[in-house]
């Protein structure tokens, strides 16, 4: 993970270098959140995690903006007893990671508000969801595997600085896992720079 930030970051400070003429073009940022489980079994049998992701996106033109986005949920723990493909289990021992690697578009609305720049947006993401499940149970094995997944959703920022916004964004996420599908509501606080 922490590779994949770094090569993330190194990528966005080559390209904005190359693009310095194209003032506004990109916007880098990213936030916290929480992820909360949503319908079916899976729901049932994990509670929610705290959510981090980073993002960069480059301006096509107005409305639209494409990007790439990494998250991840860090610790869905399993909740004591659930019902998971009609059995109650318990599930306290297991928790579940989901790392999320999607491209995305974007398309945005600016507007103002007491003279501060508005942008309400929406987004779709389409991509690799690695899901890995963990136990604390001595001799069960760790399972890991990446499924496709999608994300949509939307949010807005406002202007706090030249160059600076703020905001909050709201997406489903929707993983095609083998067994059960993973799906999660994430509210995330969202910090961008634009450049």
């Amino acid at each position: 993970m922490k590779k994949v930030l770094v090569a993330v970051l190194l990528l966005a400070g080559v390209c904005s270098a190359n693009v310095a003429a194209e003032s506004g073009k990109w916007e880098v940022g990213g936030g916290p959140g929480y992820s909360i489980p949503v319908g079916g079994d899976y729901a049932s049998g994990y509670g929610g995690s705290f959510n981090l992701n980073v993002y960069g996106a480059y301006k096509l033109q107005d409305p639209l903006s494409v990007g790439f986005e990494i998250g991840d949920d860090f610790s869905h723990k399993g909740k004591s007893d659930a019902t998971v493909n009609g059995v109650t289990t318990n599930l306290s021992s297991l928790t579940t990671r989901v790392l999320q690697l999607t491209p995305f578009v974007k398309a945005a609305k600016e507007a103002t508000m007491n003279g501060k720049k508005v942008n309400y947006y929406g987004i779709f993401g389409l991509g690799m969801y690695n899901v890995n499940l963990a136990s604390d149970t001595a001799g069960v094995d760790n399972i890991s595997k990446n499924y496709l997944g999608f994300n949509l959703g939307g949010g807005a920022t406002m202007e706090l600085a030249p160059q600076w916004s703020a905001g909050l964004d709201l997406r489903w996420h929707h993983v095609f896992a083998s067994q059960s599908a993973v799906n999660n509501i994430t509210p995330t606080l969202k910090v961008a720079y634009t450049f």
